[in-house]
């Protein structure tokens, strides 16, 4: 199965989704290995994380994300991904504007709460969204048979 997360900018949510999402399959007994993507809409390509991201990711999960590089949305993305995680209502409404063949595969990352974004945030900020996070991937992950 192959997971695509994407939000603006692909360098602080959709990154934190992505490595949180493989720190999860790492660290809990999975039924099937997804193989896991992220991206942004509006990405420059090559960018790094934010501060925050990176520091969040080193602390909280132990995973040293610094060599991630940011990925603009293309057909390629949408083609390879058997599900699209999106943070917000915005977000997968662009793509559905911009990638109508992707609208049987978008979902919303969090069905309870959209995952804004915490750019200008501090780091506890970022930590309160990698929560959020990583409880939106647990329930994905066991609606999807990974866990």
């Amino acid at each position: 199965m192959n997971l695509l997360f994407v939000c603006r900018g692909n360098t602080c949510r959709s990154v934190l989704a992505h490595y949180i999402a493989e720190v999860l399959v790492r660290s809990h007994p999975v039924k099937q290995k997804p193989l896991i993507r992220s991206a942004g809409v509006e990405a420059w390509p090559g960018m790094t994380a934010s501060s925050h991201t990176l520091q969040v990711l080193a602390k909280d999960y132990d995973y040293d994300a610094s060599s991630h590089r940011a990925s603009k949305l293309t057909p390629e993305h949408i083609k390879w991904a058997d599900v699209i995680y999106t943070m917000t209502t915005a977000r997968r409404d662009q793509i559905t504007t911009q990638f109508p063949q992707a609208v049987a595969k978008l979902k919303l990352l969090s069905a309870k709460i959209p995952i804004e974004d915490p750019i200008g945030g501090d780091e506890t900020v970022y930590r309160e969204l990698a929560k959020d996070i990583e409880q939106a991937l647990k329930v994905r992950y066991l609606e999807l048979g990974i866990f």
